[in-house]
């Protein structure tokens, strides 16, 4: 009569594969192809299926994922979340470029430590290390969310087990003295004025403008001819575009008599074109440090031609 051999309690091991030189588990009697013998590709396919399709006897959880999470350091979450990002948004996007920053912190200070290692109190002081650098409220918030969304997807790629995330997660909101903000009040209209004296005059004609209607100064800068209703004794400016729009609203400015008669000149132009263009106050730039050189023009320094585009 044939016994029944036990099964046993030990993982299935890691093996070499001769026929097709690669690195194989068996587990139920199935083999694993895990790619190039001791690569650490090949351990990281390893783990992972150990965790998708191995129990120790007597257990119906899948305790090999925690083994895994063991292995894990802060280091190699941070690569796997780089990867992501950078497929996700490209490598020359705002996004990369901010996580990268994050990411490369957290490696240089904590990538040493495993996954389980980064807890509540080493969140709270990295966070604490952001506001010692006088950073705004904003910034270190995004730089916290960058470390909570690199061991959420940590989860999602089943290298940890959730509690470390929410570990983190019950930190809450970034907690920091409120400092009173210096008042700044308006410019003084007469150095405004004395300002202008000193600008070329489309530049000073902006600025004029700027005063008058109360635009944003993208807003003065985008003016075209066409965007402007000349009908009525108030004229009214449409911008194209403008930052809320986004958001349904629409944005309409009145130009009365004062503003009328600085843009008056600059409104015979190709409606199409914008009112006030940067080679015009090159042109005039230019033309006042003619006006003003000391230096006679028959010797040397004279006025050379503007390089083509």
């Amino acid at each position: 009569m044939s016994r029944k051999r036990a099964r046993s309690k030990s993982a299935p091991s890691y093996r070499f594969h001769k026929a097709s030189n690669q690195a194989i588990v068996s587990i139920g009697g199935k083999m694993y192809y895990l790619g190039e013998y001791d690569s650490e590709e090949s351990h990281q396919r390893y783990k992972q299926t150990l965790a998708d399709h191995w129990n120790p006897p007597g257990t119906s959880s899948k305790p090999a994922l925690r083994q895994l999470a063991q292995s894990i350091t802060v280091g190699h979450l941070a690569v796997e979340y780089g990867k992501y990002v950078k497929t996700k948004h490209g490598d020359g996007s705002n996004e990369w470029k901010q996580v990268q920053l994050v990411l490369r912190e957290v490696r240089a200070t904590y990538g040493h430590l495993e996954a389980s290692e980064f807890g509540p109190i080493r969140f709270e002081n990295y966070r604490q290390s952001l506001i010692d650098q006088d950073l705004s409220r904003g910034v270190i918030k995004r730089k916290s969310n960058y470390v909570l969304k690199m061991y959420q997807q940590g989860v999602k790629f089943e290298l940890i087990p959730p509690e470390l995330w929410q570990r983190l997660l019950a930190v809450g909101p970034v907690e920091m003295k409120t400092k009173p903000r210096p008042k700044r009040g308006a410019v003084a209209l007469e150095i405004v004025k004395k300002t202008q004296l000193e600008l070329t005059p489309t530049v000073s004609d902006m600025v004029e403008v700027h005063r008058l209607i109360g635009a944003r100064p993208t807003e003065v800068c985008t003016m075209r001819p066409c965007d402007i209703d000349r009908s009525q004794d108030v004229w009214v400016y449409t911008p194209a575009s403008h930052k809320t729009e986004h958001h349904g609203h629409s944005r309409k400015i009145a130009i009365g008599p004062q503003a009328q008669a600085v843009l008056a000149r600059y409104l015979l132009r190709d409606p199409q074109a914008f009112c006030f263009t940067p080679s015009e106050a090159y042109d005039q730039h230019y033309e006042q440090r003619n006006q003003n050189r000391k230096t006679p023009m028959n010797q040397g320094n004279r006025q050379r031609p503007r390089k083509p585009k």
